[in-house]
């Protein structure tokens, strides 16, 4: 927790400080440094926003508290930024209950299928959904991008990562997907 204070405090403060300084150089650059300037300001307030991620992740950012989807809904926008995103959220968030570490390791499951979606599919659109039924949280993630042949693919750290967390969920995952036809994860895990 000591170490999340000083990250938040420290290099948010300086992160923050980037940012408005992107800002107010953008306002009275030339036209040829404008979007450097507003670049600075972009990447700043992004990692400023990567790092809020990291404290809820530790759970050291309680006004994140347990707001499970909120946080998935959030890092899609940021991460999907040149895609066309559409979300189907669940009427409510997971139980109460539901372990802090499940939580985790559902959100890092789903950076992670985003990671994937960025730099490998050339997606258009990504459909994103996450619901709760028969006490199982069901996140669904497709992309209209290239696909890929499952039975061919060499398994990288990316799909082993996605696959142990799943394990630690105690649920499962499954890829579909073909070459050019895009690519459907699907997360099933007990709440």
């Amino acid at each position: 927790m000591r170490l999340a204070r000083d990250l938040h405090d420290e290099i948010g403060s300086n992160l923050a400080g980037l940012a408005v300084t992107g800002e107010l150089a953008a306002e009275s650059a030339t036209d040829d440094t404008r979007e450097d300037w507003r670049e600075v300001q972009r990447v700043s307030n992004e990692s400023m926003e990567a790092m809020r991620e990291v404290l809820w992740v530790l759970g050291a950012r309680e006004e994140a508290g347990l707001d499970l989807v909120t946080r998935l809904q959030r890092t899609a926008q940021r991460m999907l930024a040149r895609q066309e995103t559409k979300w189907q959220a669940p009427a409510e968030n997971p139980p109460a209950d539901w372990p802090a570490e499940a939580r985790r390791e559902v959100f890092l499951f789903f950076k992670e299928t985003l990671a994937n979606i960025v730099r490998h599919s050339r997606a258009k659109h990504v459909d994103l959904r996450a619901q709760i039924e028969n006490r199982e949280f069901i996140l669904t993630i497709h992309d209209d991008g290239v696909g890929f042949d499952p039975a061919h693919v060499r398994e990288g750290i990316g799909l082993k990562n996605l696959r142990e967390r799943a394990r630690d969920l105690k649920g499962h995952f499954t890829i579909e997907s073909s070459p050019e036809k895009g690519t459907t994860i699907t997360l099933r895990a007990p709440v």
